[in-house]
């Protein structure tokens, strides 16, 4: 192959061309790595022409379309394998989980009508494929109650076999194992995701690690976390803790740890994460990736690498082949045709990937008066719920951005650098965007609810509105003096009763109580 991931400096990895190297040089063992599967690759040719060759396949070497000619035929979602998540339960105790993402519904629906299901090797789990299992536009997760042993992968098979190709686009017949020394999850509300083989971690940035000791390695710097918990399994249970790798330590000290992750954990330790982040028009974050609502058919991103000419491939639909994007100023452009497309920057098949999905969705955020600082830069997008129009928004500016953008029905304003905004009179659907360096930083949408008028009475659809509209608000217990007229009132409303049976109100509802 001609093409391999060089690791030429600390912390950095770029695509290169094996005739841009001479083989009368020694270079270090793992200066380079394939791009499709992450193992270590050596330079090695003819005389007239370079090449990159993997070195000899072991029982646990990643499955390669590079280790022979030919073009690769899998999609990128049966390359990469299924996905496995971490679960905190209401113990505080960690589970494990394998990911399933969404099937298009005539997928499913010819799925159902083969009655096909899914064995995970190994174990007892059967599972069938069924609408009611898989939910259309969610990522359905299935328990995992086991570890391969010897580094070995999670293995499925589908039946009947014949009436499995349409399934293997989306889904993969195998999951990642764990590596030697366990496995690094990344951090979310939620839980975690695993981090694949041959992917790169960043410096930094939190991570769970999964080990089977109940300590760290103490010989090696840099790693700085704490032990949060188990990992519970059928019949073991491992270690789980979190933390970052520390960027401060010295050149030496980062290459035995960059060696020590690639050798134990098959990862590769970066300074600077790869990632594509959507920068318009809004979208919405979750552990897989991003979703952009239906209708959207182009999204503005921006690539972060630590290379100095990053790349970035894109995979539309189940595609095998990816199509390379021009970057202008690290902003790409990038046409969403399909319901999915899945993005890679500087490697084309693992690491800095991210699915963009196109599903409907809302976003409900309660802030009034919203400070911004440097840590919520790469947020984006928020959308600011106002009691009413008499609310003031007042919004505080890490820097002076070019210029503020206002658009209200019927007209637009904006102003020029300013780290300071106070908006009167904010009307339902304004939006407000904060551009600097042509590149949209913050976009706000508005949603202004009135308020409740309860002047001429209280009917039974009144108070519903005024509770559910300040549910966010104090509540206190219901006095006795009104709990006995509200039961007298509205003795046929099961609402009501149930709002009784809860014994508390909130203080606002319970002022215009009193006022009428």
């Amino acid at each position: 192959m001609k093409t391999a991931i060089d690791c030429y400096a600390r912390g950095k990895q770029r695509e290169a061309n094996a005739d841009e190297y001479s083989r009368a040089r020694s270079y270090s063992q793992g200066r380079f790595i394939c791009p499709e599967c992450g193992e270590l690759v050596h330079l090695t040719g003819s005389r007239y022409s370079n090449h990159f060759a993997h070195y000899k396949k072991t029982d646990v070497s990643a499955q390669c379309d590079r280790r022979v000619d030919g073009m690769p035929t899998q999609s990128v979602y049966e390359r990469i394998g299924l996905p496995l998540y971490l679960r905190k339960d209401d113990n505080g105790d960690f589970r494990l989980f394998m990911g399933f993402r969404t099937l298009p519904k005539s997928v499913l629906e010819q799925a159902e009508k083969n009655k096909m299901f899914f064995h995970i090797i190994g174990t007892e789990q059967k599972y069938r494929i069924t609408r009611e299992r898989f939910i259309d536009g969610e990522t359905t997760l299935i328990p995992i109650l086991h570890i391969p042993l010897g580094q070995a992968k999670y293995h499925l098979k589908y039946e009947p076999q014949n009436c499995s190709a349409s399934i293997l686009s989306y889904w993969s017949d195998e999951a990642d194992g764990f590596s030697y020394d366990g496995a690094l999850f990344s951090v979310t509300g939620l839980g975690g995701k695993k981090i694949r083989h041959g992917d790169t971690v960043s410096t930094d940035i939190e991570y769970y690690w999964i080990r089977r000791s109940a300590s760290l390695p103490s010989y090696i710097s840099g790693i700085k976390m704490k032990r949060v918990g188990n990992l519970i399994l059928k019949d073991s249970k491992y270690s789980v803790f979190q933390g970052k790798f520390d960027s401060s330590i010295s050149d030496s000290e980062f290459s035995r740890l960059t060696t020590y992750l690639r050798e134990s954990l098959k990862v590769h330790l970066l300074e600077k994460q790869p990632e594509f982040i959507p920068i318009w028009p809004p979208c919405l974050k979750t552990e897989n990736g991003y979703i952009t609502k239906n209708n959207n058919r182009w999204i503005y991103g921006r690539v972060e690498s630590g290379n100095d000419d990053p790349k970035m491939y894109i995979y539309r639909g189940i595609n095998a082949i990816p199509e390379q994007v021009d970057l202008k100023d690290r902003v790409a452009k990038v046409l969403i045709t399909f319901s999915d497309t899945y993005i890679s920057i500087d490697r084309k098949y693992v690491s800095g990937g991210v699915d963009i999905l196109k599903h409907d969705f809302q976003i409900n955020e309660k802030c009034i008066s919203l400070e911004l600082n440097q840590e919520m830069k790469s947020r984006g997008y928020e959308s600011i719920d106002l009691d009413n129009s008499e609310e003031d928004v007042k919004i505080m500016l890490p820097y002076e951005f070019d210029y503020i953008y206002l658009k209200r029905s019927g007209e637009a304003t904006y102003k020029k650098r300013v780290k300071e905004i106070i908006l009167e009179n904010i009307a339902n659907q304004d939006w407000l965007i904060i551009i600097s360096n042509q590149t949209v930083y913050f976009a706000f949408e508005f949603n202004v609810d009135e308020a409740p008028n309860c002047e001429n009475g209280l009917s039974e659809e009144e108070l519903l509105k005024a509770i559910l509209f300040y549910t966010h608000t104090k509540k206190i217990k219901i006095p006795y003096k009104y709990q006995v007229k509200l039961h007298k009132k509205f003795e046929n409303s099961a609402e009501i009763k149930k709002l009784l049976k809860k014994d508390e109100i909130p203080v606002p509802v319970l002022k215009i109580l009193e006022e009428l």
